[in-house]
């Protein structure tokens, strides 16, 4: 491993994140939270109720285990995505929109 780069020898390193910075190693852990599906969608209800904020919604997410997600708007989906690959897709309505004109 090269000065600077990422990785490396950290045990675990799903759940610890690395950094090394010269000859000297600096390591930031932070340990993932399982992914639980049922949380997410709790959370997901609660945000398109209207009862919580982007950020709270993304705090939500983290504490279900998510980790990324990816939005696909060819298929009106979003993907969650936890530490290890667990995966919850949620199906969204197209959304249509109106010409200036008001057709």
């Amino acid at each position: 491993m090269q000065n600077g780069e990422i990785g490396g020898a950290v045990p675990d390193l799903q759940h610890r994140v690395g950094l090394f910075i010269n000859r000297y190693m600096l390591v930031l852990r932070h340990e993932f939270l399982p992914f639980i599906a049922t949380t997410l969608r709790a959370a997901l209800r609660t945000d398109q109720a209207g009862n919580s904020t982007f950020p709270e919604f993304l705090a939500a997410s983290w504490r279900a285990g998510v980790v990324r997600y990816d939005v696909d708007l060819a298929v009106c989906t979003v993907a969650y995505y936890g530490v290890n690959g667990e995966e919850y897709v949620e199906a969204y309505p197209a959304v249509g929109l109106k010409s200036a004109t008001g057709a």
